[in-house]
């Protein structure tokens, strides 16, 4: 970039972007009915039995994370009457959102709930910075009404990173899909 003035003085600066390729794997878990995308060479698990929860979480994605800090992709679900409609989705995610203020305290609202479409379903995502933790966390929600099933989505990162990573999850949440009946 090259400015002068009016007075015929310049000045130049370089900026060096690094763009970071994407490499996504498709996930499958043909008894929770999903699909998804999940970094290549990330440690994937599926069924992870979580401490005091019955069911175990569907998937566990874990990759390096800026900092030496751990970075994860969970993928939760749970059998529930859902509605695949919009207002369904912004309702649940807007009452997510109230119960993690309620559990962290103070978190700052990076994205507030929308909704986007996936590769085969509408989602609602949101996302927010928990200070005090330094984490990053972004959501999906996807009903499906066929599978009886809210499939919640979470990526934490180190907050100092997540404006960085943010195509990244992005692309990871565009790629669930619903498997069908």
């Amino acid at each position: 970039l090259t400015v002068a003035d009016s007075e015929g003085n310049q000045a130049t600066a370089t900026f060096v972007v690094t763009v970071r390729p994407i490499t996504l794997v498709r996930q499958e878990h043909a008894a929770r009915g999903f699909r998804i995308d999940t970094p290549e060479g990330w440690s994937v698990q599926k069924d992870v039995p979580i401490e005091g929860d019955v069911e175990p979480v569907d998937l566990v994605a874990l990759g390096p994370g800026p900092y030496g800090r751990e970075t994860s992709l969970v993928v939760v679900s749970e059998a529930t009457a859902v509605r695949e409609t919009d207002a369904f989705l912004r309702e649940t995610a807007t009452a997510l959102l109230a119960e993690v203020r309620n559990e962290f305290g103070y978190i700052e609202v990076v994205r507030p709930v929308e909704i986007i479409s996936t590769r085969n379903a509408r989602g609602a995502v949101f996302e927010y910075t928990y200070p005090a933790g330094g984490m990053n966390q972004a959501w999906l929600l996807v009903a499906s009404a066929s599978r009886g099933r809210l499939y919640a989505t979470v990526f934490t990162i180190d907050a100092s990173s997540a404006a960085m990573y943010r195509p990244f999850y992005e692309a990871i949440f565009a790629s669930f899909e619903v498997i069908d009946t």
